[in-house]
């Protein structure tokens, strides 16, 4: 039991307006850390949306723990435990650079055992002090009778919300994401001293100029570079920058130059292989190719392919502006070359029409993630036929290639199969470096080796040298055969592309059970964080963060994979957990009025995001989304204020840690199983479930 607030404790924090301040500072610097590191920690692992929910859940649960920990009688000195708290980031900093080091190579997905490993050690410190700080803070308000545990955490939400908007937007528009941390670290150490300690107005100065002048040298040290030297081992770096899709790196790799797109090399000179297979698999089918269109996979590497077969237009997207910039392509293309580039989303810009192609070839990651799932769903592929002309191509590459097929890889490849084969007549897999795709109306072919003699068209690699026609048959007749026919096709609304694809990566490292073991101990464990009176709480909060991830990805599914746009959901949420958590008593309600007028908020959402789906995306709607989120934040964090008012102190560690625990078990699991496995519609209709529930245990339940 935390004992440690006492009045003749409190010796310095006898302001109002500096508790006020310190749950503000604490809020914003510990999630701006946050921020940063799931960013980084996504882009290393992997960035699937288990990965994230893994580091969510990670940091909640030992948020809560901090909460929760016992203190005993021990007097705690505020000035060393802010000052303390204000460096935790740079030590959780610091361990991660050092453990990626030690731990992965250059250009490597870690293993799941690893990726555990690394989030564990690197947030425990900031996640364990941040939660104690808060706890310190909102029992120390309601100690001296200056405020209710409920306004504590609205404003350390407030500073959640000024965090997460600046982390996500002056990071990727205008400051490294490296430099931006160390300002903060000491923005935030220049507050907690000014505030903790009082100085003078001769000290003041003194320690502003200070910081002024350790902000001029950590410019001129320019920080990231250091520090991707140090992740990325003996890769010598020319550029390094954040855009709202990624992390771009550029550089030498034993004198070869390589672009590192999220720490993985994503196309380097002299691929032959890859980008022969890439363009030649697709083309040859065509007999017109006076328009072509290229989705991603880099423009230079694949020209001079494209340039074979002499296209009247060729037409690239990228959706991320930061690789069109590395690649220097409007500096280095030929004005006797027609291309047309685009820096914008290709779903979008496919579903406007207005164009037909011969052949589209789509070279976008695999489907491992939900807003990338969208490139390989029924509704897309839809999109595709419309924008080709008769007898056009399209081609994509869902899969790696391997020699063994396991279950979750025919699984993967069946539910794209059965997405593309709802709009076209044809569909044929090939097995080349990666897995191709190839879609048409028309027949389709595999002997690619009589194809590229009887066009005329001279390649390296994908001829009569290495191909073997009938051995390219024999395996692509194979794998069509091994198609489960029971499996329904990927689709927006229910992307299951996206678990098979995961499934297959824990698969392939050996690490299925462990999956699902770790699955079951965090929720297990979040489970043992319901006490007494908490439920509410806890499910409130579970179906809360369940409805975020929701959110987010219904917008990146209609809008593309935008950080922004996540960042603006998140934000409305955290605010309507701040207003909710703030409100003036005279407007609080019953107790059962908040959890169930949060059920109906989500069931409609999930409505409303079933209507936004199926129908255009019009400003409206998506604007009446953005409200439900809002409102839903509300009731949760009016939720929050009733169970910590008019109770002992000892009630804001309990209901805090419900409400840490029950938010990492939402994130946890709605990515991960509950949108791909059972749909959009029907997940909100769990959450809801799960509030519900939790309302009639309570009802007639005097236990809890």
């Amino acid at each position: 039991m935390l004992r440690f607030l006492y009045m003749r404790q409190l010796y310095s924090m006898n302001s109002s307006r500096d508790i006020r301040s310190l749950l503000f500072i604490t809020g914003f610097v510990s999630s701006s850390l946050q921020f940063i590191m799931l960013r980084e920690v996504v882009c290393l692992c992997g960035g699937n949306e288990f990965i994230t929910g893994l580091f969510l859940a990670i940091w909640l649960i030992f948020s809560s723990l901090g909460a929760t920990l016992p203190g005993g009688r021990k007097i705690i000195n505020e000035k060393h435990l802010f000052l303390f708290f204000a460096a935790t980031p740079i030590i959780s900093l610091a361990l991660f650079i050092f453990f990626t080091r030690i731990m992965i190579h250059p250009g490597e997905t870690p293993s799941l055992v690893k990726t555990i490993a690394l989030i564990m050690i690197s947030l425990a410190p900031t996640a364990v002090m941040s939660s104690r700080a808060f706890i310190f803070l909102s029992s120390a308000g309601k100690k001296l009778r200056q405020s209710e545990p409920g306004n504590s955490f609205g404003l350390e939400t407030a500073g959640s919300v000024i965090a997460g908007i600046l982390s996500t937007t002056i990071v990727i528009l205008f400051i490294r994401t490296f430099l931006y941390f160390i300002i903060i670290e000491i923005a935030s150490f220049l507050a907690f001293y000014l505030i903790l300690y009082k100085p003078g107005n001769i000290v003041r100065i003194i320690l502003t100029v200070v910081s002024i002048a350790a902000l001029m040298l950590t410019i001129k040290w320019a920080p990231d570079f250091r520090i991707r030297e140090l992740q990325l081992g003996n890769i010598n770096i020319s550029e390094t920058f954040d855009t709202p899709y990624g992390n771009i790196t550029t550089g030498t790799y034993y004198g070869e130059e390589v672009t590192f797109y999220d720490f993985r090399p994503l196309y380097y000179n002299n691929d032959n292989i890859r980008c022969e297979e890439d363009i030649h698999f697709g083309l040859l089918q065509t007999e017109k190719t006076d328009s072509v269109l290229l989705i991603s996979g880099g423009l230079f590497n694949h020209l001079p392919e494209i340039m074979k077969y002499k296209p009247e237009q060729l037409v690239y997207i990228e959706h991320d502006p930061g690789l069109l910039k590395t690649e220097d392509i409007y500096g280095r293309l030929s004005d006797s070359v027609n291309v047309t580039l685009l820096s914008k989303d290709a779903y979008s810009y496919l579903k406007k029409g207005g164009k037909k192609f011969n052949a589209i070839t789509e070279l976008v990651p695999q489907p491992y993630t939900l807003s990338l799932n969208r490139y390989y769903s029924r509704e897309y592929f839809g999109i595709i036929k419309s924008n080709l002309a008769e007898g056009g191509v399209f081609v994509c590459n869902p899969l790696p290639s391997f020699n063994y097929v396991s279950g979750y890889y025919k699984k993967a490849l069946s539910s794209v199969v059965y997405a593309l084969k709802s709009s076209f007549r044809n569909v044929k897999v090939i097995p080349g470096n990666s897995l191709y795709v190839i879609a048409s109306d028309d027949s389709i072919r595999t002997d690619f080796c009589r194809l590229s003699e009887e066009k005329g068209i001279s390649n390296l690699y994908v001829n009569c040298n290495y191909f073997n026609d009938n051995e390219i048959s024999r395996r692509s007749n194979l794998l069509m055969s091994e198609l489960d026919s029971s499996l329904s096709p990927n689709t927006l609304l229910k992307p299951v592309a996206s678990w098979y694809e995961n499934s297959l990566f824990i698969e392939k490292q050996g690490n299925k059970n462990l999956a699902l073991a770790l699955l079951i101990l965090f929720i297990a464990f979040s489970l043992l964080k319901i006490k007494r009176g908490t439920l509410l709480m806890y499910s409130s909060s579970c179906a809360l963060s369940g409805l975020a991830v929701t959110v987010i990805f219904i917008f990146q599914a209609i809008f593309g994979n935008a950080h922004l746009l996540s960042a603006l959901i998140l934000s409305l949420l955290f605010s309507g957990l701040a207003t909710g958590a703030a409100m003036n008593r005279n407007r609080l309600r019953s107790f059962i009025f908040y959890p169930l007028a949060l059920a109906v908020t989500i069931l409609s959402t999930g409505i409303l995001a079933n209507t936004m789906m199926l129908q255009a995306a019009g400003s409206v709607i998506a604007g009446s989304l953005m409200l439900l989120t809002f409102a839903a934040g509300f009731f949760a964090g009016s939720l929050y204020r009733i169970m910590t008012s008019d109770r002992s102190a000892l009630s804001t560690e309990k209901v805090y840690g419900a409400d840490l625990s029950g938010s990492a078990s939402g994130y946890l699991l709605t990515g991960t199983i509950l949108i791909p496995l059972m749909g959009l519609t029907i997940s909100t209709f769990i959450l809801s479930g799960i509030i519900l529930v939790s309302v009639f245990i309570v009802s007639v339940s005097s236990k809890l």
